[in-house]
């Protein structure tokens, strides 16, 4: 079956003519013969040739690579190799230290909420108080350490 296709093949190969006027003489005939065969034998040389010469990217996964292979490949192949890294591989505590230093504003009693009720309640906050900017400045730096805190 396979050979007899095969054979199929090779004779229409042969008789392959791809001008649509036939020519009556003997030199025009075997031109119109001999050029596709040309043809399409060179075009399978090209693409063979192109082909056998492309240069095809292979996808390799290393899992749990070392420090030293990874400084490697890095080197290696600098703009293709990818990490999609879906843990992390040091914890934040190795490298991450906060140190929470407040300042000594915020950590007083003058911006506490029994400093700012006595303030309020010694002025009896009348029209005359609502310039005083003291008590509202007071008032403003304790709203702000509490943001701070929170």
């Amino acid at each position: 079956m396979f050979r007899h296709l095969l054979q199929r093949l090779w004779r229409a190969f042969l008789q392959l003519n791809l001008y649509k006027n036939s020519s009556s003489s003997n030199q025009t005939l075997l031109t119109e013969y001999f050029a596709p065969r040309i043809y399409v034998c060179s075009l399978i040389l090209v693409i063979t040739i192109t082909t056998a010469f492309m240069i095809r990217p292979v996808n390799q996964i290393e899992y749990l690579p070392s420090s030293e292979r990874f400084t490697e490949l890095v080197s290696k192949y600098p703009s293709h190799i990818h990490c999609p890294c879906a843990k992390i591989g040091i914890s934040y505590k190795t490298f991450v230290t906060t140190h929470v230093k407040f300042h000594q504003v915020c950590s007083s009693q003058f911006v506490e909420q029994i400093w700012i009720d006595k303030i309020y309640s010694a002025q009896n906050m009348t029209l005359s108080s609502l310039s005083d900017f003291r008590a509202r400045l007071i008032f403003f730096l304790a709203t702000y350490c509490r943001i701070l805190l929170y």
